[in-house]
Order: C-alpha cells, then sequence, then structure tokens
C-alpha cells in the first residue's frame, strides 16, 4: 500500500472519530462510504472496530452503538468476516460493552443466520462463546485489588455549604472510577456469556 493512499486512510479515520466525538450521523455516514470502499472486508472491520474501542466510554455507549449499526447496515460483511474473530465482536468483548455487543447480534449475526440452515446456527454462536469464553480468561487475571489506604483514601472532608456533598482528591476519584469502569466490564462479560450460552443450546 502506497504512501498517498495511507494517507488518505488516515484522513477518513480522523473524520470518522470526529463525527462520532461531534454525534454527526451524515459525516460518519459520508465517511464511511470511503472506507467501505478503501479495502477489504476485513480491513474496514478491523479499522472500525479500532475506532469503536478507542472512543468508547459508558456513557456514550448507546450513541457508538448507533454508528455500529450504520456500519453493518452499509456493509454486513463487515460483521461476519473472519468469524469467529470477527474484530467488531472482539472490541465489544474487549471494551465490556452490552450496547455493542446487543447491536452486533441484531445488526450482524441474526440477519446472517436467517439465511443460514436453523441446524447450523447453535454451533455458530458456541463458536462465538468459545472466542468470547477465552478472551474473558485471559483477561481476568489482569484486574488487580484496589486497598482504600493504599490505593485511595476515599473522602477527606465535607462541603461547608453542604453537607450532603464530600470532598475528594481528583486522583483518587479516577482511581475509584477505572475500578467501577473494570468492573462493570466484568460484569457484563458475565452476562454477554450468559447470552451466548444460551444462543449456542450450551444451558
Amino acid at each position: 500500500m502506497n504512501k498517498k493512499i495511507i494517507m488518505k486512510i488516515e484522513i477518513i479515520i480522523d473524520l470518522l472519530e470526529e463525527a462520532i466525538v461531534e454525534a454527526d450521523l451524515k459525516g460518519f455516514t459520508d465517511n464511511l462510504e470511503s472506507l467501505v470502499q478503501s479495502g477489504s472486508d476485513l480491513k474496514v472491520s478491523e479499522t472500525l472496530s479500532v475506532i469503536f474501542y478507542k472512543k468508547y466510554t459508558r456513557f456514550k455507549a448507546d450513541s457508538l452503538a448507533k454508528f455500529m449499526e450504520i456500519s453493518i447496515r452499509r456493509n454486513p460483511n463487515i460483521a461476519t468476516v473472519n468469524h469467529p474473530e470477527n474484530p467488531l465482536f472482539k472490541a465489544a468483548i474487549l471494551r465490556g460493552s452490552k450496547d455493542l455487543y446487543d447491536c452486533y447480534i441484531e445488526e450482524g449475526v441474526l440477519p446472517f443466520l436467517a439465511n443460514v440452515v436453523v441446524e447450523e446456527h447453535e454451533m455458530h454462536y458456541a463458536e462465538l462463546f468459545d472466542l468470547a469464553f477465552g478472551m474473558n480468561e485471559m483477561l481476568f487475571p489482569q484486574y488487580v485489588e484496589c486497598v482504600k489506604g493504599m490505593d485511595y483514601n476515599s473522602a477527606f472532608g465535607k462541603d461547608k455549604s453542604n453537607e450532603n456533598i464530600s470532598l475528594i482528591a481528583s486522583e483518587d476519584l479516577e482511581t475509584m472510577e477505572d475500578v467501577i469502569a473494570k468492573y462493570n466490564t466484568i460484569i457484563v462479560r458475565r452476562d454477554i456469556l450468559k447470552d451466548l450460552s444460551k444462543r449456542a443450546g450450551l444451558e
């Protein structure tokens, strides 16, 4: 791939990310078209998965799922390419996002399976389950204990103007929010695995 093509793709990625930040559906759709025409289904899926992973926050998960929906509807193949190790599916698991996972299933998997014999449906979900389970097992040991008094100190006082407001150091607040975010990914991955297990007929 020559430098001009690489630079063009980098510009497209920047514009897609900007559209996500600004919640600009039209801008995203216009630049998505350029991305789709720039490479293979796998490459497009990989590029979008990186963008969604990078721009993901729990607060904006619902709107990000809308951008994933637009992407899959434009080119359904990006949701099934390289199954089960599809980049969009892996991004949803890595982020522990129920919104992205639900979008992936509803917009990518269900329409695909509608054209596949029923006997193969459970196998499709079982393969996704195996991948998600393996990723969860790999990620779980990375989480470490967070101890009050060592990793954070909690509140150090009260706001004089409002006794219901506690004062906490910014660094401690960031630590606590990081722990909550990690906890949520654990819970969501558990729920995703449970859903895939049911769909795969493992329960």
